[in-house]
């Protein structure tokens, strides 16, 4: 754990793997639905987090879009919290990924634009938080979307 994620040189996005957090709450884990797929162990009254952290190249706003997959009632769907640490934390969207995929395997793993953030320059991170089982989440794209 504790990995950074730079941009690529003169690269617009960047691609974070779910696995690859900086920190992330003890009941997270990989394995079982795929490579890079992060879900909870069977501690499903828990809260579960995970942090990411990445150099912004530029000050401004990002598109947030996740991968990831989830099963309907009585297990799912599992909405999320996700917020950034620009002046603080602050929430992107507090509903995200809240639709099912209709499994948990790769197969039903689909995309979702979750909202934007704004970053200044430097290490900055993205937090996703739930007070009870995540979705199975593989990958992270943050996006350049204009200046500030």
């Amino acid at each position: 754990m504790s990995k950074i994620y730079s941009f690529p040189p003169n690269s617009t996005t960047i691609e974070l793997w779910a696995d690859q957090t900086f920190r992330r709450a003890k009941r997270v884990v990989t394995g079982h639905y795929g490579s890079h797929v992060i879900h909870n162990r069977d501690e499903y009254l828990h809260a579960n987090w995970a942090i990411y952290a990445f150099r912004i190249p530029k000050d401004g706003e990002y598109w947030i879009r996740i991968q990831y997959a989830c099963d309907g009632p009585p297990h799912g769907p599992r909405p999320v919290n996700i917020s950034s640490d620009y002046n603080g934390f602050n929430v992107i969207n507090a509903n995200a990924l809240a639709t099912s995929t209709g499994g948990y395997s790769t197969k039903y793993q689909k995309w979702e634009t979750v909202g934007t953030a704004r970053y200044l320059e430097g290490v900055r991170t993205l937090r996703i938080h739930r007070s009870r089982p995540f979705p199975h989440i593989r990958k992270i794209i943050i996006e350049y979307k204009n200046h500030l």
